[in-house]
């Protein structure tokens, strides 16, 4: 990982990352991105940038090539998903890593994390969050089973709760409320839960 705040170059590496790990194994896929970037950086080697911004200064035929090559020869997996975020991805590098400026640093990060899903297909809110809670320092929640597992074990969510995309903003506002009763920050929280979850 890397120390907030990281450059435009990892961010872009970092959001690859959340997208090539999304529902599946971090260990494997994070290999299968690290076989990605190699050979984008043996390709394209005079080409300064991040992967996405390389990508997004090829022309759109050019870039749909090289992205569907790459990921069969490193054996991603979920193609289409993968293929098509992508290549949306590449278009909105620079909204992916700017950083703005001033008092309105947060409500940026939100708007951004909110848009994300609806910019990019195959990204969710889970992966939209991960990346703006690691990569921005968005105080926000990545929720998935354990934390929710979590919230319900402490009676802070009903246990028939069922989190979807329409209530994902209410199971958020549930766990940042506890979190700072708690006195910790999200990323320690969920850094916590999910390593006292991922053992039983």
């Amino acid at each position: 990982m890397f120390h907030l705040p990281p450059n435009a170059e990892q961010l872009e590496i970092f959001w690859l990352l959340c997208l090539f790990v999304a529902g599946k194994n971090a260990k494997v896929q994070q290999d299968k991105l690290r076989a990605f970037l190699a050979a984008l950086r043996r390709r394209y080697a005079g080409r300064h940038g991040g992967p996405l911004s390389v990508l997004a200064s090829l022309n759109e035929p050019d870039r749909y090539n090289v992205i569907d090559l790459e990921l069969r020869d490193c054996k991603a997996g979920q193609y289409t998903r993968l293929h098509g975020a992508i290549m949306a991805s590449a278009k909105l590098a620079p909204f992916l890593t700017c950083r703005p400026q001033g008092g309105a640093c947060q409500d940026f990060e939100l708007m951004r994390r909110d848009l994300v899903p609806h910019l990019v297909p195959g990204a969710g809110l889970k992966t939209a969050s991960f990346f703006s809670l690691y990569g921005h320092g968005l105080e926000c929640a990545v929720l998935d089973t354990h934390i929710i597992a979590h919230l319900k074990a402490k009676g802070e969510l009903p246990q028939k709760f069922n989190l979807g995309p329409q209530n994902y903003r209410q199971a958020e506002i549930v766990f940042l409320e506890l979190c700072n009763k708690m006195g910790r920050k999200p990323w320690d929280m969920d850094f916590e839960i999910w390593a006292e979850r991922s053992k039983s």
